[in-house]
């Protein structure tokens, strides 16, 4: 049995304002003739409390992936901080969410889960030379699925929640 797919939508859309991703991902094929990339890694590890060590240490190499890529996005199309960008926190009800969206797919919606907020948040930060990390908290769901909710650390422990901040 396979775990919960972690998918990274890594779309590179342009500046134009777009109402879903579907409008986003039409307009984007229409434009170029290719579909946006979108990799999907299925990982097995998010199986229950037994993965939990493992889980975390892929939950952290997915979040500094999705980092590396904002902060190049950031820098390049010299995008606003995050609480200038109009995003919000988006829930997704009764399942796990597991879209991920790089900074420009980020800025484009205005719509974001913790991991994308997080993420957005530390690129930002260290591409203004501020030392922080993703700091994750296991979150076991009612259904018994894990979870991992992402917020920012800075040194000294201090904790800043982008998800909480923007309507989580």
């Amino acid at each position: 049995m396979l775990g919960n797919a972690v998918c990274f939508a890594l779309s590179c859309l342009g500046k134009q304002a777009f109402v879903s991703d579907a409008e986003a991902i039409n307009w984007f094929e229409e434009k170029t003739g290719l579909e946006p990339y979108e990799p999907s890694f299925v990982l097995s590890v998010f199986q229950g409390q037994a993965d939990k060590e493992i889980s975390h240490e892929v939950m952290m190499a997915a979040v500094e992936f999705l980092v590396r890529v904002d902060q190049a996005e950031i820098r390049i199309y010299k995008l606003p901080a995050l609480y200038k960008s109009g995003a919000v926190y988006e829930h997704v009800e009764g399942r796990l969410d597991t879209a991920w969206k790089d900074a420009l797919a980020l800025v484009e919606s205005g719509l974001g889960n913790c991991k994308v907020l997080a993420a957005y948040l530390i690129a930002w930060n260290r591409n203004r030379g501020v030392r922080c990390w993703p700091k994750l908290y296991q979150v076991i769901n009612d259904d018994g699925t894990q979870d991992w909710h992402v917020a920012v650390e800075y040194p000294g422990g201090r904790i800043e929640d982008p998800s909480k901040r923007l309507g989580m």
